[in-house]
This record gives structure tokens, C-alpha cells and sequence, in this order.
């Protein structure tokens, strides 16, 4: 099997089981009640406002200036700033999140420090995924960090058809309108056939856990929204 027959393959397995998540069936959660929608914004919001974390990990631990180098450059664009080094300034990840939370009528500022969205389940995937990366050598971080970003591109299409279903403002959907149409794993993926032709098998495992892992979360995230009442 090729490198790009596996990458298909993965994919294609991913999206046959997000097509059996709730979370993912628009004509249910298209009948969340606004206090569902509420919850979801809250609690996805800790499943991705943390990543931070893992790229600061992958920085301080990189093995050379231009592993350094490329990770303050994903870090720019996170932050809205797609040329490190030119005047291209736009809204940061976070603040295009923050514009669609508060179209469902969402602050997100108490979030940041009071944390009362961020559940058990999604602060162990977080944990997690740093556990993950600082138990494994970095090859194996350099795999499973580019299959987290080719996840990207699978997710936010569902993403964007769940968000859609909510009835919110186009201007709203920019956030996940960008990950969708991310370029991120041609960035990262460089190395990729190199590690595939010698070592197959630390690609597979890398790209199990991570796709593995993700579908818990939705799962758990499916769980609580569809779950949750008021008093």
C-alpha cells in the first residue's frame, strides 16, 4: 500500500463513523433548544481553545532552529498572521471562534478563567494529546502532528454542515469556514513519505491514535449536548 492509498483509507473510515455520531446529523441538531446550542459552543470550545498548549510543547522541545521555526510559523497563523514576516494582519483563530460563539449569544471571556465548560472528558483529551506527544520520540510527533492537521480538513466539513444547521449568520461561519479549507497538512506533511517508505508502521500507529482519539471526543461531545437540560 502507498503512503497516499493509507491517507485515503484513514480518511475514509473516519468519515463512515462520524456519519453514525448524533452530533453530525444536522436534522437533529438543527432541534437543539438555545441552551443546547449554548452548552456546545462552551464545551467545543475547550476541545480546540487549547491546543495552544501542545504546540508550545512541540516548540520547546524541538530538535533544531528549523523544526523552531516552522512551529512559530503555525503559530502566526493562528494568531492571525499568515506571513511572519510580511503586513498581512487578520482576526486570530480565536477571535473569528469568539464571533460565531456570540452569534448563539455566547461571552466567551468568562471561559477563559472561570472554565465551567470545560468538562472532564474534554480536559482529558487535551491532556491526552500532550501525553501523547511527550511519550513519543519526535518522528513519531512529527507524524502525529500532521495527522492532526490532515484531521482538520475532515472535521470542519462536518463542522461547517453542524454550525450551518444552527441557523447563524455567514459572517459567523469564517471560523470554521478557514479550517475547512486549511492547508496546514501540506505544510506538515513533508516528511511523511520519507518516515512511510522505512517505517510504515509509526505513521499507522501515529495516525490511529490520532484519529481514534478524536472520534472519542465527538462522541463525548455528541453525549453531553444531546444530554443536557436545564434545572
Amino acid at each position: 500500500m502507498s503512503l497516499d492509498e493509507f491517507l485515503q483509507e484513514v480518511n475514509d473510515l473516519q468519515v463512515m463513523v462520524y456519519k453514525h455520531i448524533p452530533l453530525f446529523d444536522t436534522a437533529q441538531t438543527c432541534q437543539w433548544t438555545k441552551e443546547q446550542r449554548q452548552h456546545f459552543v462552551k464545551v467545543f470550545y475547550h476541545t480546540r481553545g487549547h491546543f495552544d498548549r501542545l504546540l508550545w510543547t512541540r516548540l520547546v522541545h524541538a530538535p533544531s532552529a528549523e523544526a523552531k521555526k516552522r512551529l512559530l510559523q503555525y503559530m502566526a497563523e493562528e494568531a492571525g498572521l499568515p506571513d511572519l514576516y510580511g503586513d498581512q494582519n487578520l482576526n486570530s483563530h480565536e477571535i473569528l471562534f469568539s464571533r460565531f460563539a456570540e452569534s448563539l449569544g455566547v461571552e466567551l471571556t468568562p471561559e477563559l478563567t472561570e472554565e465551567d465548560g470545560y468538562l472532564p472528558f474534554a480536559r482529558e483529551f487535551n491532556n491526552g494529546l500532550v501525553r501523547w506527544f511527550r511519550t513519543h520520540d519526535w518522528e513519531s510527533g512529527v507524524v502525529g502532528f500532521s495527522a492532526y492537521e490532515r484531521l482538520d480538513n475532515v472535521d470542519y466539513g462536518f463542522m461547517y454542515d453542524l454550525v450551518g444547521s444552527l441557523n447563524v449568520a455567514e459572517r459567523a461561519l469564517e471560523f470554521f469556514v478557514v479550517h475547512k479549507q486549511a492547508d496546514h497538512f501540506e505544510k506538515t506533511s513533508g516528511e511523511l513519505p520519507e518516515i512511510w517508505s522505512r517505517d510504515p508502521t509509526t505513521v499507522r500507529e501515529a495516525f490511529d491514535f490520532i484519529y481514534s482519539h478524536q472520534q472519542k471526543m465527538w462522541r463525548r461531545l455528541s453525549e453531553t449536548v444531546f444530554n443536557y437540560r436545564t434545572e
